[in-house]
């Protein structure tokens, strides 16, 4: 659900002008083992996500507890290979200092409100 409300964002933001320039959509995975280089580009192929302003990025254990640390995110993987995940989509500015918080989409019913986080995204590309 995420990725195509980045399908989304991504064609609010060419319309705005800030695809690729002032802004970068980021989706990075909790699961490295799993998701490899190879899946998250066939992943990324399967919802059009153009390499010039949006990425989907990987690493090891130890980078990504750093970053969802950093992040205050939570997830968890059972030993079953269930991998659980908070559903908040971070709004960064230029130096990667949180300024935004929204709510991902938790299902097809309680969509992310996209406007909300346009709205932070236009106010930080002036600043």
């Amino acid at each position: 659900m995420t990725l195509n409300d980045y399908r989304k964002l991504e064609k609010q933001l060419r319309a705005e002008e800030l695809y690729g320039t002032d802004v970068e959509l980021v989706a990075v995975t909790v699961d490295p083992k799993v998701d490899t280089q190879k899946v998250l580009k066939k992943y990324a192929s399967n919802f059009e996500a153009n390499a010039e302003g949006w990425k989907v990025l990987t690493g090891d254990d130890v980078v990504i507890d750093r970053l969802t640390r950093q992040l205050n995110f939570y997830y968890s993987k059972a030993e079953s290979g269930l991998v659980t995940h908070g559903t908040q989509m971070f709004i960064l500015d230029r130096d990667n200092k949180v300024r935004a918080i929204s709510s991902m989409a938790k299902t097809t019913d309680e969509p992310v409100d996209l406007e909300e986080v346009m709205t932070s995204v236009k106010q930080l590309a002036k600043e």
